[in-house]
């Protein structure tokens, strides 16, 4: 089943990517067309617990051609919307620092659903809420004296870049996005789905580009808004040491005139 994964580029011939291809394959056809989606919660409302791998293997090898036509051209990818509880408060933390209100530049943005993070609303227990209502409600907990915004901060602007630009208008790159999901995490899936169609209102703008030869540009126009803050949450990961060290040394040229803030994960 592995050698699946010979069709994909290189450096993207990972399990995960045969995983979010054959959910890809079974959220395209539907609940009840092959009898894996039966251990999928993303598909079915009581799935099974039982060793699921035999059907799992029977699935790949019925579907070996789809398959490679997927990991071939298709890269794992999330927009994981529960990160922008963790970025909140350096937010509320940086408008109370600079008075300003914030131009967000976030570098991976995927869909942008995290450009929106001022459309959710979000509760760190024991009692802390902020922003809302909305159909998109995150929970995270607290440990510490975590800076927790009384209200939420001002985003005058916000703006993402990405290499691989998810098009919300393209099914099947929203159904790819889905498919990226863990299909026994219901809850982050259902997450994903209610961000989905508040992006579709929104429409929030993310330009296809290099994470460190077009990000300046990108800043210099956000300046033009706001306090201008670059977030970044796993996409560094993805960056050689060379170029996480570029794209240091960009923010740093930056910031010699104007200040910069950079919130990363």
């Amino acid at each position: 089943m592995l050698a699946v994964l010979r069709a994909a580029p290189a450096e993207q011939a990972l399990p995960v990517l045969l995983f979010a291809s054959v959910h890809d394959l079974l959220l395209a056809r539907g609940p009840g067309h092959d009898e894996l989606s039966e251990w999928y919660a993303t598909m079915s409302s009581t799935p099974r617990t039982d060793d699921a791998y035999p059907a799992f293997q029977r699935f790949v090898k019925r579907n070996e051609p789809d398959l490679r036509r997927l990991v071939a051209v298709r890269h794992t990818q999330t927009n994981e919307v529960g990160r922008s509880a963790l970025l909140l408060p350096a937010l509320g933390s940086i408008e109370r620092e600079t008075g300003a209100p914030l131009s967000l530049v976030e570098v991976g943005a995927s869909a942008g659903l995290n450009l929106l993070i001022d459309r959710y609303e979000y509760f760190y227990p024991p009692g802390d809420r902020v922003g809302g209502p909305s159909p998109v409600a995150l929970e995270c907990a607290t440990r510490g004296a975590v800076p927790v915004p009384e209200t939420m901060p001002v985003i005058a602007a916000a703006v993402g870049l990405d290499s691989h630009v998810v098009d919300l208008s393209d099914a099947e790159d929203v159904r790819w996005l889905t498919a990226c999901v863990w299909p026994d995490q219901i809850d982050r899936y259902r997450r994903l789905v209610a961000a989905l169609e508040l992006a579709r209102d929104a429409s929030p703008v993310v330009h296809r580009g290099d994470a460190v030869d077009d990000l300046e540009a990108v800043v210099h126009t956000a300046r033009a808004a706001g306090h201008p803050v670059v977030v970044t949450s796993w996409v560094m990961s993805y960056l050689t040491a060379e170029r996480q060290q570029g794209f240091v040394d960009l923010l740093d040229a930056l910031a010699r005139d104007d200040d910069i803030s950079w919130v990363s994960l």
